[in-house]
């Protein structure tokens, strides 16, 4: 990644535009239909103004005010030090809490497509010593043939590597999910603890609904995020193996990691039934 006067330049991978198909659980590009790709137009600048704002409620307005029916739901978890080394790790010591949000959204002229997006913060708090090696890792999944991915749609923020379709080196993908890796460390040493009251990012996917016609809360998305740490002071820590499947996500950590994790879960039960009117992108 590019970096400029010590902080990282913003990376945003776009969804495709145009990107239908049917009768699998991946769907590859081809010409979608023009209110499909209006749909991802509007998206894309969503996830610019996400990225340039770092403001949840901006983003999901801006998609209202453009055609779409929007659904959040939001936890703030706390946590501590889980170390069985005798001490306190530096970085567990000053973490309070995460505060983090699933968003559901299909614009009302292509409702058979639901876009995805997961967005975290970590409150930075006094003397915060965030990241730490390993990457955390995000996985987007759904448990049941609900959906079918829409290929190279997987999109990471601000230090979020979303893997590639021909070679996840990053990650992992599969027919029923996305595995996201952020690296939290290296974020952490490009921002400012004045300037950021929060350390976070976002990161999601395309869907194509398998059956439109199907019940609404049958249609069930669920995040699994899994934050790693060292097991202090050893001074390395790696990610052996990341999967992501129909169950749910698996990460294997080396023996220096630490780790923790929680779960968010959205359905698209609650969607608006109702789009505001279009106003332009």
């Amino acid at each position: 990644m590019e970096e400029t006067n010590g902080m990282s330049r913003r990376k945003v991978l776009k969804l495709s535009v145009g990107t239908v198909g049917g009768g699998s659980a991946i769907i590859g590009n081809a010409a979608g239909s023009t209110d499909e790709r209006t749909s991802t137009e509007i998206y894309n600048r969503a996830l610019e103004i996400l990225n340039e704002t770092n403001n949840r409620d901006r983003f999901k307005n801006f998609l209202k005010n453009n055609g779409f029916r929007v659904e959040s739901s939001s936890r703030k978890i706390s946590f501590r030090d889980k170390t069985d080394t005798g001490g306190i790790s530096t970085q567990q010591l000053y973490v309070r809490t995460m505060d983090a949000e699933i968003t559901l959204s299909e614009y009302c002229r292509s409702p058979e497509y639901t876009f995805v997006d997961f967005s975290w913060g970590f409150d930075m708090g006094e003397m915060y010593q965030s990241g730490d090696k390993a990457n955390d890792v995000i996985g987007i999944y759904y448990p049941y043939d609900s959906y079918n991915r829409i290929v190279g749609s997987q999109h990471g923020g601000e230090y979020v590597e979303a893997p590639g379709e021909n070679d996840p080196s990053v990650g992992d993908l599969d027919t029923n999910g996305v595995a996201f890796e952020w690296n939290d460390k290296k974020h952490h040493n490009n921002v400012s603890d004045s300037s950021w009251p929060q350390l976070g990012s976002h990161c999601g996917l395309k869907l194509k609904k398998d059956n439109p016609s199907d019940p609404p809360e049958e249609r069930i998305v669920i995040v699994d995020y899994k934050h790693s740490y060292r097991r202090y002071p050893v001074p390395t820590a790696a990610i052996e193996s990341i999967s992501i499947s129909v169950g749910g996500l698996s990460v294997g950590f080396g023996a220096n990691v630490q780790s923790w994790d929680a779960n968010w879960e959205k359905s698209e039960k609650e969607l608006e039934k109702h789009c505001v009117p279009r106003i332009g992108p």
